[in-house]
């Protein structure tokens, strides 16, 4: 499969943001499930060119978002909840970060994976990535544990 990517529009962000809901126990990455992480998907001036959708030719099949730092990226991504659990992550995940690199100068890439979801954990070792902590982020109206995982990039 190959995924075209290209900057979230409006259309794509409130669909996303109003139509996609996850199964028990993803239900926690529904976008409604938190209030700020909500907002700053609707909104257009919070989301600026940080949020990618990702189309099979024009039908919206999954999302990343990118926070750059110091010589590294912080990945956020999902896919449609009816691609979610079919093999899909670890090509969706490896075609974000061809992407990503020519367009972009880093030595790392970061994800943060809530604890529970050893699905994503597995998809992101796969990819190379390594775990290197953990630590505690308020989302959905508590904290929850997060694993910090990181994967050297080399150009």
């Amino acid at each position: 499969m190959k995924y075209t990517f290209s900057i979230m529009s409006q259309e794509s962000a409130l669909m996303i943001a109003n139509q996609w809901h996850y199964e028990e126990p993803y239900s926690f990455y529904d976008a409604e499930a938190d209030r700020d992480d909500y907002q700053e998907l609707i909104s257009p001036e919070l989301r600026n060119s940080h949020y990618y959708e990702a189309k099979i030719e024009d039908d919206l099949v999954g999302f990343f978002s990118i926070t750059i730092d110091d010589g590294q990226i912080e990945i956020g991504l999902g896919l449609r909840p009816d691609y979610c659990g079919k093999g899909l992550g670890k090509e969706f995940l490896c075609q974000i970060e061809e992407y990503l690199i020519p367009i972009f100068h880093f030595q790392k890439l970061i994800v943060f994976v809530a604890s529970f979801n050893l699905r994503a954990m597995k998809v992101y070792k796969s990819c190379g990535y390594q775990i290197i902590g953990e630590e505690n982020r308020r989302t959905n109206n508590d904290n929850y544990l997060f694993i910090k995982m990181e994967k050297e990039v080399y150009h």
